[in-house]
């Protein structure tokens, strides 16, 4: 489902989204820790350099970022989510709808993926 419902290429063909509501997670009857490794699995596909993974929840939209090589997960997450971590794997949050969170990395990602 995750996969084949949720997973979204952005135009730019290096970058891979996953987003999931709560509406999503109550139809699973999701448990803490459910969605671990999700965030990895775009980054099997060829050409992609940086996966962004967002789960809706109670208080927030939860961020994980994870990349290849140089692609900075972190500075996308500090700048964007008010996060951070490391250069290939970070995460932060961001207070407001699902839509507005991965509109969001819509808009800027080109700032971090060239």
């Amino acid at each position: 489902f995750v996969l084949h419902e949720r997973l979204e290429i952005l135009e730019n063909e290096t970058t891979a989204v996953i987003s999931l509501s709560k509406k999503d997670l109550e139809k699973f009857k999701y448990k803490v820790g459910d969605t671990e490794g999700f965030v990895n699995m775009p980054l099997s596909i060829e050409g992609i350099r940086m996966s962004v993974f967002f789960r809706e929840e109670q208080d927030g939209i939860k961020v994980s970022v994870r990349s290849k090589g140089e692609v900075p997960a972190n500075k996308l997450a500090s700048e964007l989510f008010g996060g951070g971590g490391h250069l290939n794997a970070a995460g932060g949050e961001f207070k407001g709808t699902l839509e507005e969170a991965v509109k969001k990395v819509k808009q800027n990602i080109s700032n971090y993926i060239n």
